[in-house]
């Protein structure tokens, strides 16, 4: 009977450590899936920051290409202002140059009545040929 006992304890005995076995197994592969699936995630994640990333890199390369651009369009605005402000006060000083010449000349009576206010006796077209010739 004693060893009927003994039996019935060590059937018990291996049968709790085949559980024991079975669960820490069961805990493992489920421990292992864990793993994989937070790896997995990691994984991914640094993919989506990696593409997030990139695309800042592109959009501040954009802007700074822009900002470049946009000085170089500045300064090539300036010259042309500048050109135009030398054209227009040459323009200017040749017109003043024709006006003052006219004055002078004593040849037409029409010249001294454009400076007294009488431009009935000059038509527009005869000033500005005056002028601008």
């Amino acid at each position: 009977e004693d060893k009927m006992v003994f039996d019935d304890e060590e059937k018990i005995n291996l049968m709790l450590e085949k559980r024991k076995n079975q669960y820490a197994s069961q805990q493992e592969e489920e421990t292992r899936q864990l793993a994989e699936a937070a790896h997995s995630t990691i994984q991914t994640l640094q993919a989506m920051i990696q593409e997030q990333n990139e695309t800042i890199r592109k959009k501040e390369q954009y802007c700074k290409e822009m900002r470049e651009e946009m000085i170089r369009q500045k300064e090539m605005d300036a010259i042309t202002i500048a050109n135009l402000n030398e054209q227009l006060a040459g323009e200017g000083k040749q017109a003043l140059g024709k006006l003052l010449n006219m004055a002078k000349k004593d040849t037409m009576g029409a010249h001294r009545d454009v400076f007294k206010g009488n431009v009935e006796f000059m038509s527009q077209g005869e000033v500005e040929r005056m002028l601008f010739d």
